[in-house]
């Protein structure tokens, strides 16, 4: 066991939690956490999760360097102000994706500071806060919470690939309603580690 915890990268408390729930031990044994860091800067996550919202990762990916072809890997809110919906529909984005990028934009370079003030906030704090952009909703706050901040106990159970997983791995109720909420039970138990437990069900779906 305590092998299998190092070559795993997990904290002890980390592992003995998430190893506690015979699917996730199944899933850590198999898969590693190397494709997911945590990015270094707000802005750019917020508007990575508008480009990987609702298709495919491999479509997302390839439209986001399109994107970031285009605009530069460094950009800042008010260069991509100067881009119209045109502009950014010319890589792949949708009217509307363009329109939430934009926005996004406008809210952070009216707010310079904003990035240093988030870290101090708490989970629901940063939701409430950022969700007052048009456009940002829960889900895209907890992928910044998850990826920017590095936040260990956020559960996205609003999320295709999680739902997707959870729903192979544990059999979980055809109606919507309801699985939703024997997700949210069935991740009571990976607290306060629910990141890192989303990150191996997004490993998992990704083979499977």
């Amino acid at each position: 066991m305590p092998n299998q915890q190092k070559e795993s990268g997990l904290s002890e408390d980390a592992w003995e939690t998430l190893s506690a729930c015979s699917v996730m031990y199944k899933i850590i044994r198999e898969y590693n956490l190397n494709d997911f860091t945590v990015q270094g800067n707000l802005y750019h996550e917020l508007t990575a999760a508008i480009v990987y919202q609702q298709i495919s990762i491999k479509a997302a990916e390839s439209i986001y360097k399109r994107y970031r072809d285009m605009v530069g890997w460094d950009y800042t809110p008010k260069e991509i102000l100067q881009y119209s919906i045109e502009d950014l529909r010319s890589v792949g984005l949708s009217n509307q994706k363009a329109s939430y990028i934009l926005n996004i934009a406008e809210y952070f370079s009216q707010r310079p500071k904003l990035e240093q003030q988030i870290i101090d906030l708490t989970n629901t704090e940063v939701i409430k806060q950022l969700t007052e952009i048009k456009g940002v909703g829960v889900w895209t706050v907890k992928m910044a919470l998850m990826f920017y901040l590095g936040r260990e106990d956020v559960f996205p159970y609003e999320d295709l690939g999680v739902e997707m997983a959870m729903v192979k791995l544990f059999d979980l109720s055809e109606d919507r309603k309801q699985r939703r909420k024997e997700m949210q039970e069935i991740a009571e138990r990976w607290k306060p580690f629910r990141s890192l437990a989303s990150f191996y069900l997004w490993a998992w779906k990704r083979e499977n």
